[in-house]
């Protein structure tokens, strides 16, 4: 499977690279503001390369503001200053693959690939908003098999009661990439926060060579911001991961298709609504339910490959 990535790393963005790069064929990252800061994200996609071995994919930064929103959402209370707290990560110098913004480069990749592509998105929407809106035609649509979104919820949110993250930090992007008509599957809270991993098992994964220590140190920090923030669990919720996941093996997931659209200001800002019957809204394949014992397996599996590796 070849895939493209999309993402603002982030803690949990950290892993789901992790398991990407072995679970499918990583033909480039963009980066976009979210977790924190524009730059940060494009800077520890680089950072996390070498440190999983794989410093040849291509990185190119993306959007740093929301498409509309004077102000940008970060979660640094979440995942630190960095992006990337609890482990000591070395800077690295990284070097954009491209003097393009992440959509007209993404553009560029499909146009020389010949065969359809999935691509992952695990942070607000900009960049792909900015995509669908500019390129919307049949040439790319043909090489667009699935967008896999990380984000919305049919249940409740982690930001607001209603809202979760990537969707209340650009609303607007969020709308109109389920409103276009495209391949896209929402993987949202409704089932990112099923399958939890044990923080007792962060031991074992700290034992687990290089690799298993910075992602153990990096979920380590992540456990302990949310207990600061009152909401203490047992369990780490890997939302990105479910993503990922649910590009390699759908059939392991419980979809339905809904029309959905995003309140994109006010107090329900970045809230999914289910689209009456008679409105025009496309249907978008929404993930309600995992195989969570399957998913875990299927973790541990792809971050032990580090292991043999090392």
């Amino acid at each position: 499977m070849r895939w493209y990535l999309d993402m603002d790393p982030g803690i949990d963005d950290a892993v789901a690279l992790a398991v990407a790069l072995n679970r499918g064929d990583v033909a480039g990252i963009t980066t976009v503001a979210g977790n924190v800061d524009g730059e940060k994200t494009f800077r520890n996609a680089g950072r996390l390369l070498k440190v999983f071995g794989r410093p040849e994919v291509p990185v190119v930064p993306g959007a740093r503001r929301p498409l509309f929103l004077a102000v940008p959402t970060y979660a640094e209370h979440v995942h630190g200053p960095s992006g990337l707290e609890g482990y000591p990560l070395a800077e690295e110098g990284l070097q954009a693959a491209s003097d393009l913004p992440a959509w007209q480069w993404m553009a560029e990749c499909l146009r020389n690939e010949d065969q359809p592509v999935d691509w992952v998105a695990t942070g607000p929407l900009t960049n792909v908003a900015r995509f669908l809106g500019a390129y919307d035609d049949d040439r790319y649509r043909a090489r667009v098999r699935t967008i896999t979104v990380m984000g919305g919820s049919l249940c409740g949110g982690n930001v607001t009661d209603t809202a979760e993250f990537n969707f209340y930090a650009d609303p607007d992007a969020a709308d109109f990439v389920l409103g276009s008509g495209w391949p896209v599957r929402m993987v949202g809270l409704d089932v990112t926060m099923r399958p939890g991993l044990p923080i007792s098992d962060l031991t074992k994964l700290g034992e687990m060579g290089t690799v298993g220590a910075v992602l153990a140190g990096l979920m380590g920090y992540y456990a302990e911001a949310i207990v600061r923030l009152g909401e203490a669990s047992d369990q780490i919720y890997l939302h990105d991961v479910v993503a990922v996941a649910a590009t390699a093996h759908p059939e392991k997931f419980t979809w339905k298709q809904v029309p959905l659209q995003i309140v994109r200001e006010g107090e329900l800002r970045g809230t999914v609504v289910e689209v009456l019957h008679g409105e025009r809204r496309p249907l978008v394949d929404v993930a309600v339910d995992v195989d969570s014992q399957w998913f875990l397996r299927w973790v541990w599996e792809s971050l032990g490959a580090y292991q043999v590796k090392r």
